[in-house]
């Protein structure tokens, strides 16, 4: 366990409880379990899924936590608390499902890449018997899947979160699309088929959106995918995405109901990890980290020890913040 794993699993309340703690994860916001009702983070978090998961995890793979006299604790709910120490099963079994999930996220990607290539491709070949699409998706998954950017991903085991998300969301695409490669007919069947494959779609889609929300990107990304990929026009296609928006609504109710409306707007915190727009004062008292040291440490820092940074230095961190990530996607290191 490292990273943010303690926020989600090692340190969260709810998590530590087992099944008996999933009530309060879908009914809370999805950090309650650690920072309790202390507003830290601009907005409102609702991911339950791999939270779920986790706390699932726990039960199974944990036993409860005792203290020196051998009883069992409890924490100040009166819930059995489980023990989540390195020696644990729990972090090599969650490191192994997170592995799981990648190389099936893998394995997805291929399959969409294919079904999309294949059907623009049909006219190019490497061999007589192997189309082009086959090369284009095999080269393009291989680099995603060592993509170095990737890896905290899925060493991070609160990093799952995004590896479920995106893996809906492809599947999303991926039934989306096969719904509208079904012919058009009045037949049983084709009804019958653009059906499953939309109910999959949505299924899908509300499992990844459950995951984190940034999914809803993709919202726009299916029909663009569909326009550009095949030749149905943009009113099939909308058509086609009805179930998706649902489903989007669906899951903005819910979380509304549990969190409430969180407008992304600029909050007062003394959290410096939690605020990239912070700076310590210059006048704040500081003494060398170890003695001779040219390194130094803050002395007693309390929330007058930061202060907001003036609008230049606001707009300059977020262009540099922005130019570091897309450097990431074609020079991985440094």
């Amino acid at each position: 366990m490292g990273g943010n794993d303690a926020i989600l699993i090692t340190d969260n309340r709810f998590t530590k409880r087992g099944i008996a703690g999933l009530d309060s994860i879908l009914s809370e916001n999805t950090f309650a379990g650690y920072f309790g009702n202390k507003k830290v983070i601009a907005g409102s978090r609702w991911r339950p899924l791999t939270q779920v998961m986790f706390a699932i995890e726990v039960e199974l793979f944990a036993a409860n936590l005792q203290d020196l006299q051998g009883r069992v604790m409890k924490d100040e709910a009166g819930f059995v608390v489980k023990d989540l120490s390195p020696e644990s099963l729990v972090p090599k079994i969650a490191h192994l499902i997170n592995v799981l999930f990648y190389g099936l996220l893998c394995v997805v990607l291929y399959k969409v890449l294919l079904l999309l290539f294949k059907n623009i491709s049909t006219h190019y070949s490497l061999t007589e018997k192997i189309p082009i699409a086959y090369f284009i998706a095999a080269i393009a998954t291989l680099l995603f899947t060592i993509h170095p950017i990737h890896t905290e991903v899925v060493a991070n085991i609160k990093g799952r979160d995004e590896i479920i998300s995106f893996l809906g969301a492809l599947l999303a695409l991926y039934y989306t699309f096969l719904a509208v490669q079904v012919p058009k007919n009045d037949s049983v069947t084709a009804n019958t088929s653009v059906l499953k494959y939309l109910i999959l779609a949505a299924v899908f889609f509300f499992l990844s959106l459950l995951a984190k929300e940034s999914s809803v990107t993709f919202l726009a990304i299916i029909p663009i995918t569909l326009y550009f990929f095949s030749n149905k026009k943009l009113k099939i296609i909308f058509s086609y995405c009805i179930p998706l928006l649902v489903v989007f609504m669906l899951f903005l109710s819910l979380r509304n109901s549990v969190v409430g409306g969180s407008p992304l707007q600029y909050f007062e915190t003394d959290e410096l990890m939690n605020d990239p727009f912070l700076q310590v004062d210059e006048n704040a008292p500081l003494a060398p980290l170890l003695e001779g040291a040219k390194v130094y440490k803050l002395v007693s820092p309390n929330e007058h020890t930061y202060h907001l940074m003036p609008y230049s230095h606001r707009l300059a961190t977020i262009i540099y913040s922005a130019s570091i990530y897309l450097k990431l996607l074609f020079v991985p290191h440094p």
